[in-house]
């Protein structure tokens, strides 16, 4: 926690496995992003999305390990 701190990051605790904290978790982080204008029109992160209108390569999936 006291590291979040010092680099101005949210911290919640939350359980996968109870789901407790969880719904807290995503209302703090909403409400940051809600007070913080400046995130909405980040456009860093444009060029990794994924376009579903592609057709995927006629040679197969250059990611996979078993492509040739």
């Amino acid at each position: 926690m006291s590291f979040a701190r010092r680099q101005g990051m949210l911290f919640t605790e939350a359980s996968a496995k109870t789901g407790e904290g969880v719904d807290l978790m995503f209302i703090e982080l909403a409400e940051k992003i809600y007070l913080h204008p400046e995130f909405w029109d980040d456009n860093r992160f444009l060029h990794n999305r994924i376009r579903i209108t592609q057709s995927p390569p006629s040679s197969g999936c250059s990611c996979s390990p078993f492509s040739s």
